[in-house]
């Protein structure tokens, strides 16, 4: 019998392609190679290329939200895409096939996954559907006639028990953790419990993949397990219920070191990302496994270790990190879910906003780049609380990463949905229960608030990103024990950054009570500030160079390449004839702004000149006038910020200002309700850079009128 197993193609607004590194199938080949059958493996979803799509009518709402003609730096999703190969490519390697065995993982892409069974049962083979969704899903997958046969949990014994019974060497009765079919009724044998011997599976056969399709920053990269099963039930994740233990099944180090040997001598790899569930959940066992791994490997520098699928922060400590760091780990992932102490226990995580903290704060001193992950839109979850956890998230050093919850059979939270009616129409199917899709909504939350949530975070992980490069752009003095705010090229009488114009100093400001001056010693307590002309020129500045960028590859910023042309609302606005710098566009809106004009940030496009046959440019002889103008007026708004600031504290008028021009600058479809509580709640909020925990930004934005 020869067996194909496949991993479907996927169907989204995004895919991160190394993040489905078909592992478990690689499993069940070996498993059934060594049970004497042929198998091969197609990973339907790695090959390098994408067709866009319509969006399909079941997720046709999110138009409203997700604008393909969104370039600003806080844009979340554009177009729909089928990512991977299509029908015809599939269908040539079904040919050879008796036995095709699909992979549903994830609940959201049943669909491709039926749609590679359809194709197979229209070509004459015989189905079984595995993974995830299909433990979680068994009797709605087999109510679909293009699916013959369903594995339940984990696959290695069941899937070669249901070749054998297929050849007619055993009973399908037989088979634990089955669905099949007997006189067009459907029966589903109940799974027993999962082996615990995981030393006695055989290596996953990756010689049946290109090691070239899957790399992580350029070098060959795979997925490991060094365990298997989670000890904890959070009610929003349904992880306990696919593996049907409640404990961890640990390999021994002597398998993992022998299955890792394989991978970087036989087939050159150098990135091993361990996707277990709990990989600390023994501390001495953890400790063990890194420093045999360190023994065998600290001599190839391009040796390195990933976490994607996450660690648990309560679980570490300084020597775990510091082993980590030796390894060639330099990103953590770490989930928050929520900041909210209560929320955690009603949720069944057994973690505090406080351990969370405490890791952070120790993987940052260990030189880590952390990544802190929450999830929006929890049911029992309110506004304010999300806000909360933004702004837990934002004072501390890492990327803000937030997830829109989406709920799927097998966990506790999904059977709570259903049961308030806060789950769509099953009429729908499960395509849209997916974090990209908003499904969810309840009386505390609306789609419109995550959406405005969402862009909210981009909005602040872009703050970090320019704290970030102005502690780059700093020279501390060790001998004075002082900060100066100096770029790092002023010696050559410019920017580092090139984003000031020719000016060899940078913006920053002391915000310590009773320290308004540079040079004051940095304590721990230190906050800097950064202008919000600053950060406005940085910003449009991104915008700008994006809109270029996407000119020049499609051809269309040749002729305009000796000038800028800006169009607000339709009507020419500015031109000039000289690209402007960043700094120039973002004082030039700025102005704008300030004198009432409040031309829609999003609406921003760039156009080139329109020219008749005599050459004669319309477009710059209609603005050029007005843009001199506005370049004079923000070359003096510039000067007056120099000498004393934007926006005095003092100035009660000009705080107000302040607070609607943060406000325009969210588009009109988003949540004035949610944007409300956030300039509440974000009041003096400190929002701290990456890369360095003692420098951070006060964002001053008060309460909204």
């Amino acid at each position: 019998m020869n067996v194909l197993l496949i991993q479907p193609p996927i169907r989204d607004f995004y895919h991160t392609g190394h993040r489905i590194y078909p592992l478990g199938l690689l499993y069940l080949a070996s498993a059934l190679k060594d049970a004497g059958f042929s198998c091969q493996v197609l990973d339907a979803a790695s090959a390098r290329k994408k067709k866009a799509l319509p969006i399909p009518p079941a997720l046709s709402y999110l138009r409203e939200y997700y604008s393909e003609d969104d370039k600003s730096p806080f844009r979340l999703f554009g177009r729909f895409y089928h990512f991977g190969l299509l029908e015809d490519e599939i269908s040539q390697r079904l040919k050879a096939a008796d036995l095709v065995g699909i992979s549903s993982l994830f609940t959201p892409y049943e669909e491709e996954a039926l749609a590679v069974a359809r194709l197979a049962k229209r070509m004459g083979k015989t189905t079984v559907v595995g993974g995830g969704h299909a433990t979680v899903a068994a009797l709605h997958l087999m109510n679909d006639p293009a699916v013959d046969y369903v594995i339940l949990g984990e696959g290695e014994e069941r899937l070669v028990a249901l070749a054998e019974a297929i050849c007619g060497r055993r009973s399908f009765e037989s088979i634990d953790g089955l669905a099949w079919r007997t006189k067009e009724v459907v029966r589903i044998n109940p799974p027993k419990a999962p082996r615990d011997d995981l030393d006695a599976l055989s290596f996953p056969d990756r010689s049946l993949l290109d090691p070239d399709l899957y790399s992580f920053q350029g070098k060959r990269y795979t997925m490991m397990l060094s365990s298997r099963g989670c000890p904890y039930r959070c009610r929003f994740c349904s992880s306990r219920t696919i593996s049907g233990r409640s404990s961890v099944r640990l390999r021994s180090v002597e398998n993992i070191l022998a299955e890792m040997r394989i991978c970087f001598d036989r087939y050159r790899i150098r990135v091993f990302d361990f996707e277990d569930e709990h990989f600390t959940w023994q501390r001495e066992r953890t400790i063990k496994l890194l420093e045999a791994i360190e023994a065998e490997f600290r001599h190839d520098q391009d040796f390195g270790l990933l976490f994607e699928n996450g660690l648990f922060s309560p679980s570490l400590d300084r020597q775990i990190l510091s082993r980590l760091k030796k390894l060639g780990c330099h990103h953590l992932n770490l989930p928050l879910v929520s900041s909210s102490d209560k929320t955690l226990h009603r949720l069944g995580r057994p973690q505090s906003s406080a351990s969370f903290a405490r890791t952070v704060s120790e993987a940052t001193e260990c030189g880590f780049f952390t990544t802190g992950y929450l999830i929006l839109g929890l049911p029992g979850s309110s506004l304010e609380e999300m806000v909360d956890s933004i702004r837990f998230l934002a004072a501390q050093p890492v990327l803000v990463a937030p997830s829109i919850f989406y709920a799927t059979p097998g966990m506790d939270l999904y059977d709570e949905c259903q049961k308030n009616g806060w789950l769509p129409p099953q009429e729908v199917g499960f395509s849209v229960l997916r974090s990209s899709a908003l499904a969810i909504e309840t009386e505390r939350f609306k789609r419109l608030d995550l959406v405005t949530l969402f862009r909210l975070v981009r909005a602040i992980n872009f703050i970090k990103s320019l704290i970030d490069e102005m502690e780059d752009e700093m020279i501390y003095d060790e001998a004075t024990c002082e900060m100066a705010a100096i770029s790092k090229a002023a010696g050559e009488g410019k920017s580092g950054s090139n984003r000031g114009g020719g000016e060899g100093k940078r913006e920053v400001r002391k915000a310590d009570e009773g320290e308004g001056r540079l040079g004051q010693p940095l304590g721990a307590s230190s906050v800097w500030e950064i202008s919000l002309s600053e950060f406005l020129a940085r910003l449009i500045g991104e915008f700008y160079s994006r809109v270029l960028a996407e000119e020049a590859a499609s051809g269309q910023g040749e002729e305009a390449a000796g000038g800028s042309f800006l169009l607000l609302g339709g009507e020419p606005a500015l031109s000039c004839s000289h690209p402007l710098s960043p700094r120039e566009l973002g004082l030039w809106l700025l102005d704008r702004w300030l004198h009432d004009a409040r031309p829609a940030f999003f609406r921003i496009q760039m156009e080139r000149p329109r020219r008749d046959r005599a050459g004669y440019d319309h477009t710059q002889a209609k603005s050029l006038s007005h843009g001199r103008q506005a370049l004079a007026k923000a070359e003096q708004a510039k000067a007056e910020e120099a000498s004393c600031g934007l926006w005095p504290k003092a100035s009660s008028e000009a705080s107000s200002e302040r607070r609607r021009f943060i406000y325009r600058m969210v588009r009109q479809a988003d949540s004035e309700r949610v944007f409300r509580i956030f300039l509440e709640l974000m009041d003096r909020s400190a929002i701290r850079g990456i890369k360095n925990p003692s420098l951070s930004l006060i964002w001053d934005l008060g309460a909204y009128p």
